[in-house]
């Protein structure tokens, strides 16, 4: 899709989903995954705005973002899934159903992640410079940061003691 974009219907994993010179007032879109599929492949060239997995569990973002503003994904946003994978070489505000999901994984991601948990989630992240806010957590979360110079934000959380935290490689802040 160039210069403009619209929902996504039936996307297969074997499809690559691009999307060129798009902004956020154009960029806010749903894809919806065919069944039976669980994986989405989406090609970034200069754009940023808003996508909705809905239904997959496992995402894969390459290329580049307008540097002008935020890519938000929502993975998993309709589904049932309990857990989901993102891969992203993209900086990424990230979103998922947190009804269902108990396990985030985005450790292969070399974009910079920003991922807000208020639940009993396992999330880990991958060599970008993350940051993960704990608005509150469950007693069996975890928050594994990866390689890269990481944030670890608590709003409030205490940074539960029940909790688990890895910095991972690099030089990480917690605040």
């Amino acid at each position: 899709q160039i210069n403009a974009s619209g929902d996504v219907d039936e996307a297969t994993g074997d499809v690559t989903l691009g999307f060129r010179d798009i902004d956020s007032s154009r960029l806010n879109d749903d894809i919806y995954v065919a069944t039976g599929e669980t994986t989405v492949n989406i090609a970034l060239d200069n754009s940023y705005g808003r996508l909705d997995t809905n239904g997959a569990t496992s995402v894969n973002v390459s290329g580049t973002k307008d540097d002008a503003g935020d890519f938000t994904l929502r993975v998993n946003n309709t589904g049932t899934a309990t857990g989901v994978a993102v891969n992203t070489a993209v900086a990424t505000s990230l979103a998922v159903n947190t009804s269902a999901v108990t396990t985030v994984d985005a450790s292969a991601s070399t974009g910079d992640i920003a991922y807000t948990t208020s639940a009993d989630v396992a999330v880990s992240t991958g060599s970008g410079d993350d940051t993960v806010t704990i608005d509150t957590l469950g007693a069996n979360a975890s928050v594994d940061l990866g390689a890269g110079d990481d944030t670890l934000l608590d709003n409030g959380a205490a940074a539960s003691a029940s909790g688990s935290y890895d910095g991972g490689e690099g030089t990480d802040s917690v605040s």
